[in-house]
């Protein structure tokens, strides 16, 4: 029940399983990116304790010693920044505050969180300092003389491949999290102008206390019809696209043996102009006390097998009661772009009418002229509810809440995002001076033999654009297949173009050059002399 998304009417809070396996994915994937930088510049670090380790070896430590002592390293660098993240854990809980479910807090003190922090230090401390700890405690790491590290052999090649590959990891999950981001994007933009088959502008929906009379609902409709700036009211039970709509079943025949499951709505016979709903063949509701009549959508029409001017005069059967269909209209949503339009009928149930929705006159009228009519309409509830709750909401607001999941995915990917870009580009500036700093002398003696500061940017900047390309070519296919995944929940989407592949790539080389632009141009511009007088 706690996941199933189909409850309706009850009181038990659904959640999203996979908007809890992304948020997992996404603490996954930036803790992942932070051991990537760690072992990443540990590694480049490790040729700076050249002879501090020779010395060890020298002085009788041994490799399983080594191990331990950089373990402990990266082991106590974890604990530091764990004690700085459990600072953090209730600023951040109230940042994202409507995330999460009233009574959700942090205990520290609990067995499960102490648990769960101190396997998170261990995992990520042996993950981190291992192969760092592998690297600098192997065999002949140090010549004869204790002193110098040998960079011939299996090993120097193999720390290059190894830390441009992080490096590409890195730039493959920022990758993946710009093109989510960006078809995220789209599609909610795709969402929000999308037609809907009827107008959501300038509608307000009046609430009224539950149980309340028909008389009186009907009594505050016909005070809001003299209300200046209100065009048009009507009674409704719901609008026409809500979460929360009721289905029924229809029969052609009054034995029931052909059913249809529809989707009922409940409205008066202002309902289908004030929503501008179009018809397509017949004529509206007319105002009864009873339901004697119906008015259909073309996906029912189509599905009973008539087109829309066949299917007047027909008769449904709901209950063994015989209801004639005297309108057909245009289809248009009931629930959320997630689901497929479905068959309506549409009838004039007063038993169930105890909301009104009202169309506000906005064509030509200044930018106060809302707050006036709210006001005026206020004026008139008192009347007729002096001591009651005057409760009122735009139905475009309701609408955004069909998607308010959707919004906060975008939002988490966005902060998923800009905290990978951040944490990438901490570890290729760092990397990149290393780099300079190791090939000063080889960017020296190539100035002095006479390479311009153009072909050194280029020597310097080439490599990292190649590794953002390597990172665009294996992020792209799994960007396309999550973010196709995702989009597998709307029953009307858009199409992954190739454009946000160019776009996410573009803009990632550019953050790339952008991050070592600094360094890399330090160096091309250095004195080659002060490099190379030691020499």
């Amino acid at each position: 029940m706690h996941f199933d998304p189909d409850l309706i009417e009850n009181s038990v809070r659904t959640a999203h399983r996979p908007t809890l396996y992304g948020l997992i994915a996404i603490a996954l994937s930036i803790l992942t990116l932070a051991i990537v930088n760690f072992v990443n510049l540990s590694t480049a670090y490790s040729l700076q304790r050249i002879k501090e380790v020779g010395l060890r070896k020298v002085l009788g430590s041994s490799r399983a010693g080594l191990v331990v002592q950089f373990l402990s390293e990266s082991s106590l660098l974890i604990l530091l920044s764990a004690c700085i993240a459990l600072a953090l854990v209730n600023p951040v809980f109230a940042a994202f505050r409507t995330f999460l479910p009233p009574g959700v807090h942090f205990q520290l003190l609990s067995w499960s969180a102490a648990g769960f922090l101190l396997a998170l230090v261990v995992v990520t401390g042996s993950l981190a300092g291992w192969y760092p700890a592998r690297v600098a405690s192997a065999p002949g790491v140090v010549s004869a003389a204790g002193l110098v590290r040998d960079r011939s052999g299996i090993r120097g090649g193999e720390k290059w491949l190894v830390r441009r590959g992080l490096i590409v990891l890195q730039f493959t999950v920022s990758l993946v999290f710009i093109m989510g981001s960006l078809i995220i994007a789209r599609q909610l933009r795709f969402v929000q102008d999308k037609d809907l088959g009827f107008t959501a502008d300038a509608i307000i929906e009046i609430s009224f206390p539950h149980g309340d009379s028909l008389r009186r609902v009907k009594a505050m409709e016909e005070l809001l019809r003299t209300v200046p700036g209100v065009s048009d009211v009507a009674r409704q039970w719901v609008a026409p696209m809500t979460d929360n709509s009721k289905r029924l079943f229809l029969n052609l025949t009054r034995n029931g043996v052909s059913d249809f499951e529809v989707t009922q709505i409940d409205g008066d016979e202002h309902y289908i102009p004030l929503y501008g709903i179009r018809l397509v063949a017949g004529r509206n509701l007319f105002a009864a006390d009873s339901v004697k009549e119906v008015v259909i959508n073309e996906t029912l029409a189509q599905k009973m097998g008539y087109r829309p001017e066949q299917a007047l005069g027909k008769m449904l059967y709901w209950s063994y009661q015989a209801y004639s269909i005297v309108g057909v209209v245009a289809d248009f949503h009931t629930r959320s772009l997630h689901d497929p339009i479905t068959p309506v009928c549409i009838i004039n149930r007063t038993d169930r009418e105890f909301n009104l929705a009202v169309r506000v006159a906005s064509t030509g009228q200044g930018g106060g002229m809302m707050k006036g009519v709210l006001e005026r309409m206020e004026q008139v509830w008192r009347k007729i509810y002096p001591a009651g709750t005057w409760n009122y909401r735009f139905y475009d607001e309701t609408l955004a809440l069909l998607y308010e999941k959707d919004r906060r995915t975008e939002m988490l990917v966005n902060v998923a995002l800009g905290l990978s870009i951040f944490i990438s580009c901490i570890g290729l500036f760092g990397l990149t001076l290393f780099t300079v700093e190791k090939r000063a002398k080889e960017i020296s003696i190539r100035k002095v033999l006479g390479a311009s500061v153009a072909s050194v940017l280029k020597l310097l900047c080439g490599e990292v654009v190649g590794l953002v390309g390597i990172a665009l070519l294996l992020a792209s296919p799994i960007a396309w297949w999550l973010m196709n995944e995702w989009l597998q929940g709307f029953a009307y989407r858009i199409a992954i173009g190739l454009w946000v592949f160019v776009l996410a790539g573009a803009a990632t080389v550019g953050v790339a050059l952008v991050t070592v632009s600094m360094q890399v141009m330090r160096a091309a511009t250095a004195n080659p002399v002060k490099n190379l007088r030691t020499e």
